[in-house]
């Protein structure tokens, strides 16, 4: 397993990278059984993506959206479709701004509350 450099957003170019990587390590894409990508077009999607590239190869490497990309987005959906958590969110990320946004507030913010805040992420 290994990190592939960014080589852009084009299926056919993932592709490219994604077969070469899996030559220099000695895998053939023939014993692939499954592929599995986030919900990006570029990924997942019908025509030019990379799922059906691979496909197009290997017949036997059925795609499987990620649950957790789908889960996430079904779980922002519904946040986002009730206001009072996204102005309670809001006002955290403006609290969370206020006092990271300058060493002095954030010392004295971290004497005083004695624990650690966390940015929020803006996908999980």
């Amino acid at each position: 397993m290994e990190f592939l450099p960014n080589i852009g957003h084009k299926a056919k170019d993932i592709e490219n990278a994604l077969l070469k990587s899996l030559e220099n390590n000695g895998l053939d894409i023939m014993n692939c059984r499954g592929q599995s990508y986030d919900n990006a077009s570029n990924m997942s999607g019908m025509y030019s993506c990379l799922q059906t590239l691979i496909n197009t190869i290997n017949p036997l490497a059925d795609y499987v959206p990620c649950a957790a990309h789908s889960l996430n987005l079904v779980g922002s959906c519904a946040v986002e479709s009730v206001t009072e958590v996204v102005d309670f969110f809001s006002t955290l990320k403006e609290l969370y701004n206020f006092f990271t946004i300058s060493t002095h507030r954030w010392e004295i913010f971290v004497q005083r509350a004695n624990l650690r805040v966390k940015s929020l992420s803006q996908t999980r």
